[in-house]
C-alpha cells in the first residue's frame, strides 16, 4: 500500500514541477519581478536566482522521472529535494506576507495573483504530500502494478486543482 502513496505523491509533485518549469520558462520576466519585489535581487542578480530556481525545480523533476527506474533511492531524493524546496518557497511567502509586500505569484509563470494565505496553504499542502511520499517511499515493498492508474490519476487530478486553484477561486468569487 505505501508504493500506492509514493507513486501518487510522486505523480502530484512531478506534474507540479513540470507545470511550474515550464511556466518559469515560458515568462521569466514574470519570476524575476517576483525576486525583485521580494527584495531578494536587482538587475543580474535577479536572473541568477530565477536560473537557481528553475534549475533546482528542472533537477528535482528529472529526478522524479527517472526514478522509477533509478529506484527507490532516486524516489526517495526527490521528495526531500522536494520538502526542502517547497518549504524555502512557503517560507518566502510567509515572510513577504509578514512584511506587507505586495508580490505576485510566478508559481507556474503567470504572474498573476498577489501572494495571499491561500498560497501558503497550497505550498503547505505540497510539503505534506512531498513527506509523505518520502515516508511511504521509504518503508515501501514491492508495487502491485495493477493498482498504479488510481494513484496516477489522483496525482494528475490533484496537481491540476492545485495549479488552477486561484482561477477557480476567481471564477466562483
Amino acid at each position: 500500500m505505501t508504493g500506492v502513496v509514493s507513486i501518487g505523491c510522486g505523480v502530484l509533485l512531478s506534474s507540479i514541477l513540470a507545470a511550474s518549469v515550464l511556466g518559469k520558462v515560458r515568462n521569466l520576466p514574470s519570476l524575476m519581478n517576483s525576486l525583485i519585489a521580494l527584495g531578494f535581487a536587482r538587475g543580474r542578480v535577479s536572473s541568477c536566482l530565477a536560473g537557481m530556481a528553475l534549475v533546482a525545480e528542472a533537477g528535482t523533476l528529472g529526478i522524479f522521472i527517472v526514478s522509477p527506474v533509478a529506484g527507490r533511492e532516486a524516489a526517495f531524493l526527490a521528495f526531500a529535494l522536494s520538502t526542502g524546496l517547497l518549504t524555502a518557497f512557503t517560507l518566502t511567502i510567509i515572510i513577504a506576507l509578514k512584511r506587507g509586500l505586495i508580490v505576485r505569484c510566478a508559481c507556474f509563470g503567470k504572474g498573476g495573483e498577489v501572494f495571499s494565505r491561500r498560497h501558503v496553504a497550497r505550498n503547505m499542502a505540497l510539503v505534506l504530500a512531498a513527506l509523505a511520499g518520502g515516508g511511504a517511499t521509504a518503508c515501501m515493498g514491492e508495487v502491485d502494478w495493477r493498482l498504479v492508474p488510481g494513484p496516477v490519476l489522483t496525482g494528475i487530478v490533484g496537481a491540476t486543482f492545485l495549479i488552477f486553484i486561484d482561477d477557480l477561486v476567481d471564477l466562483f468569487s
